[in-house]
């Protein structure tokens, strides 16, 4: 009958096991079904997904339907439209506050004698029991979102008629007793505003039910549908011009208390100081809630929100706990205010300086939230993250006294006479709650008035409907439990962290443990489990703990720790055929426990956190939870054994050393990676306030400390790693024989951090006694001698000392052929390493030679596709790219890319460095198009996988910015060279070598804009710099030093230049060679140094000698070979030598057409050149041919 009512619109039906007993019993709860409710909607309505949408529903149904946009409006992105265009809805009998008619314990009773256990659910059933905590908090949040955002009309049916509640249980003919079974104060919704009540005469169980459209109460249901039908789409426009007016970016988390009691005074107070108008300087009004942990700071922030959301345009909520979580914070800021985007934000400092240099710019009010700034002593750099101007105002929360000096310093006083008694007595009703008013006033001195207190007894009082008497006595029974936790070193710990009080504390860790007794009272050992459980996160980074943690540990240890049984699923016994009465017992735990539950772990965090045992959690888009700060002190306390406590923080060490070592690591993205980062801050953290005597960095712990220098030296860390292996190498010294393995692998890893932060002195210092060790104990070709004098090679090759590093390298690979054979791995990595120094010497040739060698033996050992043969043919690759030869090597590297994207992905790091590859072969043909594709791509790839702050991302920004700067677009490449010389410096070092070609990189930029000065200032300061840590004769010191010498040289001051090039030249002969391509190079540039003097002979002769060797070592048809006879013919021009230049130019152009292509930008120059002689020669046919071929090429 109902489509009659609605001839136009789409009726769905969406039905679910609504039987309470028997054999298809529901047996799932309301939060399931809604979640399937909200996947079926989100199926139907995906072409027009804000369609008005009205629902009706019947007794368990309508909470369903209250569940479901409940979760619509908290992520509105999963599903869109359906809470903003919800406009009606309709409710027969649904039991708001529980159904009456019959209590849980008489409808178990009456079911178990009809059926069996099996078929009777009792968990299900709860949610009918008056009170119920969910049901309760469904209903408040609902209520709450609707007055935010939607003003759906509402209509509730109640029954006039009593029912057999017989059919609860299921069977229909047989009368247990006849009762109302939602009354109508049940039946009917408060919302505090227009809800539509009406009464229908009829049972509960057919009120939804109709035999004719005729009949009197289907003509009333039918006027309520109608009326709702005629009303939607002007309430689906009311509703959309209603949200202009809402805060456009409303970002805070979901640990907002159901409902907000007292400090009303106060919350006036700081509403009006944060409106105020700005000063005369236009700065932000800062607000500093500063109080001891759990006295509501955040709660108060989240209420200040929720008050100004219409009064601004923005509000933004930040973790202030540590430098990494703020990082973090503004990253995610950052990436909403950019939609659609605007502006490219390569790191995590541009996208900090995006968003408030955006919120600075508004017009409109704003509101920043920094909560959680409790270790000021630690984290003293602040002040970078806050705007200084602005129509905005800030609120600061922190436990810490010295963050006064922020803003208007506010103490939030205790909740013992302010809205404390409300809070605990906040489920009772008005009459009981007068009633309970003393005893309340009771608990609530007891506890000090701290809000995280009283929150955890009102939950410990509703979960168990304790009588406010009891409960006293529970709560001073339990004191003395926990007065044994409280040992001196916890009051020093937290005075280190807070100067906690420690009698308010003291009431927080009571009511904690009383709800803490109420889990799992029947099984011990699933207690003793959690308990572990807690204690372990408590050690993490306590604003978001992710399941994918424990879930990886499960999975790569072969033997996890006990307590993580309970959120594995058991094998059954038919899942394994055997042969024999074997002993199950016998059987491995890996096989007894073979999968993650996500169900299990999910089912433990939702009951903690109905008894506030931890702060707040979430389940899409990935599990996590978070723990109270003051709560995550107690949890890394309250063991009595100082032993007990010691293990905790190892198994959580242990835990993370494991994470940070699994393929789930290598393959996280960037925003996982940082939230790994700041865990294993967290553990470092802890083990200095637990004074774990023996922790990361000590002999104990070597396999953890490897795991965390590893992961930290992964992520460009290196300061981090470097600590950590010092640490350990200082005990390794004094503890083990010089000849030890393990000493020798501690000096490698502190080694390969100092390479990697371009000490290599001091990486060479380690690498030689690790070299000499081995040699002495092992003997000289062992492979790990070979390894280490390999390590060797790579130091003196960074070092520029190219002859040291062939020799080396020459000595691993003969011994190692010698020893190992020609084909064996190990032999062919040498090789490699060897033709690598070949092609840094400018020997290409040799170069080829070797890498063909390697990729061919590589090819029929291992096979076509695998990674080595690969990473061979990219090495080859890179030499064709070196002589010139383009052609071949993209055939080369289109080749590798597409292997490499089938054998190891498209995001990983050797697919991206062979894609980067592959763009500069592009670039070098100035197919522009395809090589910024694909740096773009490689960017973009690598921020997201591997983080913005990578080395190889900078690379990759970098190669990215070369290609802006080859194409003339300055502005762009600049702003990324800029990005990624700021990064540098912050991550690697002002003296890092990166960070020194990033300033070098910019420099160049600057140059070709004619910004003498600053690209002047840029390019003394990385010649200095690196005289200074590289040496004077290093060949990066020689290219700083040249590129100087042309700055002179562009600016028209000849004799500065040229002093340079010579000391350049002089030295480079020396440790280059006359023959090497920098070299060559460097006398090109003396040789127009003295061209622009108009010293012809000089410059004559240098460029003769560059062009002759350049023939004779790089070949005829090399692009530097075709510039130097171009370079010449220019100085025969000048000099009036027209058939010498023509010779010269006929030849460079005719070389370049096959070898180029005739339309290449060099190849077109070429001709340019060849017509401007021409034309000094008076034949200006020839000249007018070519310049008008060059004109319509270029075109």
């Amino acid at each position: 009958m109902l489509p009659a009512v609605a001839p136009h619109a789409r009726i769905m039906r969406y039905g679910y096991q609504s039987q309470w007993f028997g054999e298809g019993a529901m047996r799932q709860n309301a939060s399931t079904v809604a979640q399937r409710l909200l996947l079926a909607l989100k199926r139907e309505r995906e072409e027009y997904p804000f369609r008005p949408l009205i629902f009706v529903a019947h007794c368990f149904g309508g909470l369903v339907v209250l569940k479901a946009l409940v979760d619509a409006r908290h992520d509105e992105g999963e599903w869109p439209g359906i809470f903003t265009s919800t406009t009606g809805l309709v409710f027969f009998g649904t039991p708001f506050r529980g159904a009456e008619g019959m209590s849980q314990v008489e409808m178990l009773e009456a079911a178990r004698r009809e059926y069996e256990e099996d078929e009777v659910q009792p968990e299900i059933l709860k949610i009918l029991e008056p009170g119920n905590e969910f049901l309760q908090e469904v209903v408040d949040q609902f209520g709450k979102t609707r007055r935010q955002a939607n003003k759906a009309q509402v209509a509730c049916f109640y029954e006039l008629k009593s029912s057999n509640v017989g059919k609860i249980v299921g069977k229909e003919n047989r009368t247990v007793c006849s009762r109302f079974v939602v009354s109508e104060s049940s039946g009917c919704i408060d919302l505090s505003d227009a809800t539509s009540k009406f009464s229908l005469s009829r049972t509960h169980f057919d009120m939804n039910k109709f035999g004719k459209p005729t009949e009197e109460d289907f003509e009333t249901v039918r006027d309520v549908v109608k009326n709702m039908v005629g009303a939607a789409h002007k309430l689906v426009l009311a509703q959309s011009q209603s949200r202009k007016s809402v805060s456009e970016y409303y970002h805070v988390p979901h640990i907002a208390v159901r409902r907000f009691f007292g400090r009303q005074k106060l919350i006036a107070e700081l509403q009006t100081f944060l409106l105020e108008p700005r000063g005369q300087y236009d700065k932000p009004n800062v607000a500093v809630l500063q109080a001891l942990g759990g006295q509501g700071k955040s709660q108060i922030a989240l209420e200040l929100c929720r008050r100004l959301k219409k009064e601004c345009r923005g509000i933004f909520w930040l973790d202030a706990t540590s430098k990494a979580t703020l990082e973090r914070g503004f990253e995610g800021h950052a990436e909403r205010l950019n939609r659609p985007a605007v502006r490219r934000l390569e790191d995590t400092e541009s996208k900090i300086r995006f968003v408030l240099d955006t919120i600075q710019e508004w017009k409109e009010r704003w509101l920043m939230v920094y909560d959680n700034y409790d270790r000021p002593d630690v984290f003293t750099d602040i002040k970078e993250f806050l705007p200084e101007s602005g129509q905005g105002s800030i609120i600061c929360t922190s436990r810490h006294g010295a963050t006064k000096v922020l803003g208007r310093y506010i103490h939030v006083p205790s909740m013992m006479n302010d809205g404390g008694v409300e809070l605990l007595l906040r489920d009772l009703s008005a009459e009981e709650m007068q009633r309970s008013w003393g005893a309340g006033e009771d608990i609530v001195r007891r506890l000090g008035g701290l809000a995280l207190a009283i929150e955890q007894a009102a939950a410990y009082i509703s979960f168990n409907r304790m009588a406010l008497p009891d409960f006293i006595d529970e709560y001073e029974r339990n004191k003395g439990k926990v007065l044994k936790y409280m040992r001196e070193e916890l009051w020093e710990y937290q005075k280190l962290r807070d100067g906690l009080d420690q009698s308010e504390a003291f009431s927080a860790f009571t009511t904690w443990e009383m709800s803490f007794e109420q889990v799992e009272r029947r099984d011990k050992t699933r207690k003793d489990h959690i308990t572990r459980f807690l204690n372990v996160a408590a050690f993490l980074e306590p604003s978001h703990i992710g399941s994918y943690l424990f879930e990886t540990y499960v999975a790569e240890e072969d033997e996890p720790f006990r307590w993580l049984d309970m959120f594995r699923r058991p094998r059954s016994l038919s899942d394994e055929e055997t042969d024999s009465d074997t002993d199950q017992a016998s059987s491995t735990r890996k096989c007894e426990q073979t999968s993650w539950s996500t169900d299990q772990f999910w089912s433990t965090i939702e009951r903690l956190h109905r008894l506030s045992l931890v702060q707040s959690i979430e389940k899409k888009p990935a599990i996590w939870f978070s723990i109270h700060p003051v709560i995550s002190d107690w949890l890394q306390l309250r063991e009595q054994k100082r032993s007990t406590r010691k293990k905790i923080l190892r198994e959580t060490i242990g835990l993370m050393s494991v994470v940070v070592e699994s393929s789930f690591a290598e393959a996280a993205d960037g925003s996982r990676r940082q939230e790994l980062l700041a865990h294993l801050d967290s553990c470092q953290t802890g083990s200095r306030h637990i004074k774990l005597t023996k922790s990361l960095g000590c002999a104990d712990m070597r396999k953890e400390t490897n795991s965390f220098g590893g992961f930290y030296e992964s992520q460009g860390k290196y300061n981090r790693s470097e600590e950590l292996y010092e640490a350990l190498l200082k005990e390794d010294r004094n503890s083990l024989d010089g000849s030890d393995r393990n000493l020798l692998r501690s000096m490698g890893n502190l080694a390969s951090t100092y390479w990697n932060q371009g000490r290599w002195k001091e990486a060479e210092e380690l690498f030689v006694q690790v070299m000499e060790t081995r040699k002495r104990v092992l003997w000289e070709e062992h492979p790990s001698t070979l390894l280490s004098m390999n390590n060797l090679a790579s130091t003196y090759w960074k070092q520029g000392r190219w002859k040291e590093s062939e020799q080396l390298e020459a000595q691993v690979t003969e011994t190692l052929k010698r020893v190992l054979g020609e084909e064996h791995p190990s032999t062919l990595k040498s090789t490699a390493n060897q033709a690598s120094t070949y092609r840094n010497q400018g020997r290409w040739k040799e170069a080829e030679e070797l890498f063909v060698q390697v990729v061919e033996t590589s090819k029929r050992v291992f096979g076509e596709e695998h990674p080595f043969t690969l990473i061979s043919m990219n090495n080859l690759a890179w030499t064709y790219l070196d002589q010139g030869r383009w052609t071949e090597a993209e055939e080369l590297l289109v080749q590798v890319v597409e292997m490499f994207k089938r054998v190891l992905g498209e995001e990983h790091p050797e697919t991206l460095n062979g894609m980067g590859n592959l763009a500069w072969a592009y670039l070098y043909q100035r197919r522009w198009k395809e090589a910024e594709e694909l740096f773009v791509q490689a960017v973009e790839t690598s921020k997201r996988v591997l983080g913005l702050e990578h080395p190889s991302t900078l690379s990759s920004m970098a190669n990215l910015a070369s290609l802006y700067k080859d194409q003339g677009r300055w502005k762009e490449a600049e702003e990324l060279f800029v990005q990624v010389m700021e990064t540098s410096k912050r991550v690697l070092g002002e003296e890092h070598p990166s960070t020194l070609t990033s300033m070098a990189n910019l420099a160049l930029t600057c140059r070709n804009q004619g910004r003498w000065e600053e690209v002047e200032e840029l390019e003394v300061q990385v010649m200095e710099t690196r005289k200074r840590v590289l040496g004077e004769e290093h060949p990066s010191t020689l290219i700083s030093m040249n590129n100087l010498a042309s700055t002179y040289w562009k600016q028209g001051r000849w004799k500065e230049a040229e002093e340079l090039f010579v000391q350049v030249v002089e030295t480079s002969k020396r440790v280059l060679g006359l023959e090497h391509p920098s070299m060559l190079t460097i006398m090109a540039n003396l040789a127009l140094t003295y061209r622009n003097q108009g010293r012809w002979k000089e410059a004559e002769e240098l460029e003769v000698q560059v062009m002759e060797t350049r023939k004779r070592v790089l070949g005829d048809e090399h692009p530097d070979t075709l510039t130097s006879m171009a370079n010449l013919a220019l100085t025969c021009r000048n000099q009036g030598w027209w058939e010498e230049a023509e010779e010269l130019e006929v030849q460079v152009m005719e070389t370049r057409k096959k070898v180029l292509g005739e339309e290449h930008p060099d190849t077109l120059t070429s001709m340019a050149n060849l017509a401007l002689t021409c034309r000094n020669q008076g034949w200006w046919e020839e000249a007018e041919e070519l310049e008008v071929q060059v004109m319509e090429t270029r075109k």
